[in-house]
């Protein structure tokens, strides 16, 4: 599992180069599509020690509208998540509501994150499991090129 996670992030990473802003499919649910950008991963720097926790931007398109909330078919949301990889845990920062065109249908940002463990063969599991993989590469690009 970690190796077709690390094989994905150095796809992911080494694709940034060529796409700018292309976004890649990370996992999916019954209703919804999640895509992660390398563009959009961002290490958060505390000292010159390597990076351990980061921000990512995933993007989760519905293809199968279940919920019956508003959204609909293409609709998407953009989630900016806090990852904390060696506890595994993430939390929500923000989170914003487009229709297809892209017109923002509604927002939320909290300014203190709540972290939780991401639980194992989940949806967060993925997200959390894809960004670590990503950070360990951004942290030791020598090891990955």
């Amino acid at each position: 599992m970690f190796k077709k996670l690390t094989l994905l992030s150095i796809t992911l990473m080494s694709l940034s180069s060529i796409y700018a802003a292309e976004w890649f499919e990370l996992t999916q649910s019954d209703e919804k599509k999640y895509y992660a950008s390398p563009e959009h991963i961002n290490p958060i720097r505390r000292s010159s020690t390597p990076a351990t926790e980061l921000e990512m931007w995933i993007k989760a398109v519905i293809y199968n509208d279940l919920t019956k909330d508003g959204m609909t078919i293409n609709d998407y949301q953009m989630i900016l998540y806090k990852i904390n990889c060696p506890n595994r845990e993430f939390g929500i920062k923000q989170n914003v509501n487009y229709n297809a065109k892209g017109k923002m249908l509604d927002s939320n940002s909290v300014s203190s994150i709540t972290m939780n463990k991401a639980i194992p063969e989940t949806i967060a599991d993925s997200i959390v499991s894809n960004g670590c993989a990503a950070l360990e590469i951004l942290n030791n690009p020598e090891k990955y090129t």
